[in-house]
C-alpha cells in the first residue's frame, strides 16, 4: 500500500475516457490510482514498482464501497482496455495501472527537469552577469592612470569622465576632465589670459572632487585666485583691427590714453 502521502495527477483527458460515464469503473481505477505505489517498495519477496499495488477483491470492496461483483466487473473492463493487469495469487492481487508513467511518473519528472533547468539558466544568467561585472572592473583598472605629483598621490579612475560630463561638452586640461562647451572656452579665453594653466589647476583638483558644472568651477578657481584678466580693447582700435579707418579724433583720444598708461 502506498499510504495516504503525496497526491497523483488526474489528467482532463479523462472526460474522454471510455469508462468515465460508467461509474463502477471509474470510481475502481480512481482508488487504484489514488493507492498505487508512488516509489518502490518491497512486499515479502516481491518487490512493488510505482504504478502498481498488491490488494484483494475484499479490501477493494472496501475501499471503494462496490460489491465484490461489482470490482471484479469492472476490473475486468479495465483488462480489457489495457488500462490495467492483474496477477492474482492465493492471498492478494498485484495490480498494475497501465502507461502509469505517461501521467504520473513522467509528468513529475517533466517538472523537476524544467525547475532544474530554470535553476540551471538562472545560475548561468546570474554567473554572465558577474562575468560582465567583473570584466567591466577589470577595464576601468585597465584604464586608471596612477599620477605621482607634488599636489597629491591619487590614482585618476578613467570612469571619471562620468561625472561633470555634459552635452555637447568637451575633455579639457591636464588629465582630460574638465568638460566645457566651445561656448565656455570661447567666454573663458575672452575673459581671462593663461586659461590653459587655469584648466589645469581646475584638472587637478577635479581628481578629487566631483562637481557637475566645471565652466562655473572654473569661474570660482579664477575669482578666488584672482586670475588675469584680457585687458580691454578700445572700441575704435578694435574697429580698426578688423580694417576699419579709426577717426582722427578717435586716434587723438587713443592717444591719450596710451600716454595716460
Amino acid at each position: 500500500m502506498s499510504g495516504r502521502n503525496g497526491y497523483i495527477k488526474l489528467h482532463r483527458k479523462i472526460l474522454d475516457w471510455g469508462w468515465y460515464l460508467d461509474s463502477n469503473a471509474k470510481l475502481l481505477f480512481i482508488h487504484l490510482l489514488l493507492i498505487a505505489n508512488f516509489k518502490e517498495s518491497k512486499f515479502e519477496d516481491i518487490i512493488v514498482y510505482p504504478g502498481q499495488v498488491i490488494t484483494s477483491i475484499k479490501s477493494l470492496s472496501q475501499g471503494t464501497g462496490l460489491t465484490p461483483k461489482q470490482v471484479r466487473t469492472s476490473l475486468e473492463k479495465l483488462e480489457k482496455t489495457q488500462n490495467v493487469a492483474k496477477k492474482g495469487a492465493n492471498r492478494y492481487t498485484l495490480i498494475t495501472i497501465e502507461n502509469w508513467g505517461l501521467y504520473q511518473d513522467d509528468e513529475t519528472k517533466r517538472a523537476n527537469s524544467r525547475a532544474n533547468e530554470g535553476q540551471t539558466e538562472g545560475k548561468r544568467r546570474a554567473n554572465e552577469g558577474q562575468h560582465h561585472k567583473n570584466a567591466k572592473n577589470a577595464k576601468n583598472e585597465k584604464n586608471s592612470v596612477c599620477v605621482n605629483n607634488k599636489y597629491n598621490n591619487y590614482i585618476y579612475k578613467g570612469d571619471a569622465k562620468k561625472i561633470g560630463e555634459r552635452e555637447h561638452t568637451h575633455p579639457y586640461g591636464e588629465f582630460q576632465n574638465v568638460f566645457l562647451t566651445s561656448e565656455e572656452y570661447e567666454r573663458l579665453c575672452q575673459r581671462f589670459t593663461q586659461v590653459k594653466k587655469l584648466i589645469d589647476k581646475v584638472s587637478i583638483w577635479l581628481t578629487e572632487h566631483d562637481r557637475k558644472n566645471h565652466f562655473a568651477v572654473c569661474l570660482k578657481f579664477a575669482k578666488s585666485d584672482d586670475w588675469p584678466k584680457v585687458p580691454k580693447i578700445d572700441k575704435a582700435q578694435h574697429e580698426e583691427s578688423k580694417g576699419v579707418p579709426m577717426p582722427e579724433y578717435m586716434r587723438k583720444k587713443y592717444r591719450v590714453k596710451q600716454e595716460e598708461l
